[in-house]
């Protein structure tokens, strides 16, 4: 599908080469041989050539599936030790990979850009061996899974869990806190997500 867009990009540009080539020429002759009707002509139909190209480029690019779409995230704490409130959103601020831009670390949430199936994995670490953590993945404001780290059976406790789920573009999907009073952030608490398939266009 790519490669039949650029070839049909090519051959539409390659259309506009013997015209370009024609107004160079009017614009080198001297200016007492130089014919404005012409010249005005050629002018107008690579006007007109131009626009159909960005009308046709318009509508390859909606053609293409959403399957070529490619949505995915994976994002963990730029600290070690966080403090975290109760229903407290955790910001995920050091982001390893953004395909589609759909991930915001400054907010911590994820919005679907397209409608589609999607799938959510997160692993936390406990804070410390007194304390315990509760995080939940979150669908627009509703809890959807619960995972929970406890450092006081182990220092170095983690909890894991994945969600999968559908998602109409615009919906949001986060972590929050659900229990506890910090988590042990850095590598050891990453949260992702991707897009598994995409709907099919009505």
């Amino acid at each position: 599908m790519l490669t039949n867009f650029k070839r049909t990009l090519f051959a539409r540009v390659a259309l506009q080469i013997p015209l370009i080539w024609s107004c160079y020429g009017y614009i080198n002759k001297k200016s007492d041989d130089l014919d404005i009707v012409a010249l005005k002509t050629i002018v107008e139909q690579q006007a007109a050539m131009i626009a159909t190209l960005q009308s046709e480029m318009t509508a390859l690019k909606n053609s293409l599936p959403r399957s070529f779409q490619q949505v995915r995230f994976s994002a963990d704490n730029g600290q070690t030790g966080i403090p975290i409130t109760s229903g407290q959103t955790l910001k995920f601020d050091n982001i390893i990979t953004n395909l589609g831009n759909a991930y915001d670390a400054r907010t911590g949430v994820f919005t679907a850009p397209i409608p589609g199936l999607y799938s959510f994995f997160l692993v936390v670490m406990s804070p410390d061996e007194t304390s315990y953590l509760v995080l939940a993945i979150v669908k627009n404001g509703v809890q959807l899974d619960l995972v929970y780290g406890n450092g006081r059976s182990d220092p170095d406790d983690q909890g894991s869990t994945q969600v999968t789920m559908h998602l109409a573009a615009g919906e949001m999907v986060w972590v929050q806190q659900a229990s506890g009073e910090g988590v042990r952030g850095s590598n050891w608490t990453v949260f992702t997500g991707y897009l598994l398939v995409a709907d099919k266009p009505s």
